[in-house]
């Protein structure tokens, strides 16, 4: 619970910051396993070429720039989300309610779908066709117009929503889950034991999604990148055409499914470490900066003297509203306030100063 209020005081700014560095570092290390994916799901895979450096990381520049703004939209609207969601209930994002964040996570996933559907187009033409980035966007624009670059947006929408849903909403749930279960199960097992969990039932779900959106977005141009484009590149004629191949519908709509369970498991448990880390850095450097920037002023009262029923609830809640609360906090009595100067007692080993600010006459409640 402390990790997850730690995040929701975190502004939607730094959730966008921190997606971004997120997708790229997992995208840098995992490129290979879209390649394979890709490559079999057209039915092209060739080990020669799957070891090849020179195959499975071509395009990395893309595929980096195109995954940055996608997990940036993710970790933004997802933020939004919860906040809205919690505004709406009266409450504030660390309390919504496990459903929300499950909804929150299909939105997200769905919205950030808007910036990676052209991205992942351009991508997969660059690695069938091995040309430029901007060589095939003319292309695609050329031959289709700006739609063009959406072909395939709704299957790349489903698979996101589901995707985004798996490691930003299900796998926490999971790994909380496990802890309530396995008290002294270690935290890095959790987490490995939620990602493989979620990542797998992930993969499952949003699988055909992705094969579709592979083949429809591979099919564009049939004949090479300069030859003749598709005439009838349609999710029907993707279905027909793989009726006919041998093997099942099952079976082709999963090809590519090992390397993408893979990567998905992978993905979930990078992004759910690298999320904690750059979240606990981020709160760190606020509170450095709050304590280098605030002077913090708290209530000098014996413990006995507040309320009985929340002794540091009303504590904090007079130190954010002073005139207003002073008169729910104290019995009657005095009330002496005092200025604790944080930095100085940094700095010193001398005693914290106190400076006294006012006396105040609490009524009777």
């Amino acid at each position: 619970m402390a990790k997850t209020n730690a995040a929701n005081s975190l502004s939607p700014a730094h959730h966008a910051i921190i997606g971004g560095l997120v997708g790229s570092i997992e995208m840098a290390i995992m490129k290979p396993s879209v390649y394979w994916k890709s490559e079999m799901q057209q039915g092209r895979f060739s080990l020669a070429r799957a070891v090849n450096p020179m195959y499975c990381y071509r395009g990395l520049p893309i595929a980096v720039a195109s995954i940055a703004p996608v997990t940036c939209v993710q970790f933004l609207a997802n933020s939004l989300l919860l906040r809205g969601m919690g505004a709406a209930c009266g409450c504030d994002a660390a309390s919504t309610t496990d459903s929300q964040r499950l909804v929150a996570g299909v939105f997200s996933g769905f919205a950030s779908a808007a910036a990676q559907s052209p991205m992942q187009l351009v991508e997969i033409n660059q690695q069938n066709f091995g040309s430029g980035m901007a060589a095939t966007v003319r292309r695609i624009v050329s031959c289709h117009g700006l739609s063009g670059l959406y072909t395939a947006y709704p299957m790349t929408a489903i698979r996101e929503g589901i995707f985004v849903t798996s490691y930003m909403a299900a796998a926490p749930l999971l790994r909380r889950e496990i802890h309530q279960r396995y008290p002294t199960l270690s935290e890095s097992a959790a987490m490995a034991a939620s990602a493989i969990l979620a990542g797998g039932v992930g993969a499952a779900m949003s699988h055909p999604a992705d094969t579709l959106k592979t083949k429809l977005q591979g099919g564009l141009f049939p004949n090479g990148l300069h030859g003749l484009p598709a005439t009838d590149n349609t999710i029907t004629q993707k279905l027909r055409e793989m009726a006919t191949m041998q093997g099942s519908m099952v079976s082709s709509l999963y090809a590519g499914f090992a390397p993408r369970f893979f990567r998905i498991i992978c993905c979930t448990f990078i992004y759910g470490t690298l999320k904690e880390l750059f979240e606990r850095l981020a709160m760190e450097n606020l509170q450095k900066q709050d304590r280098n920037d605030r002077i913090n002023v708290s209530v000098a009262l014996p413990a006995s003297e507040y309320l009985p029923a929340s002794c540091s609830d009303e504590r904090r809640r007079f130190e954010r509203d002073l005139s207003r609360t002073a008169e729910k906090v104290c019995a009657p009595g005095t009330l002496r306030i005092v200025l604790h100067r944080s930095a100085l007692q940094e700095q010193s080993s001398q005693a914290q100063e106190e400076v006294i600010l006012a006396q105040y006459r609490c009524e009777p409640l």
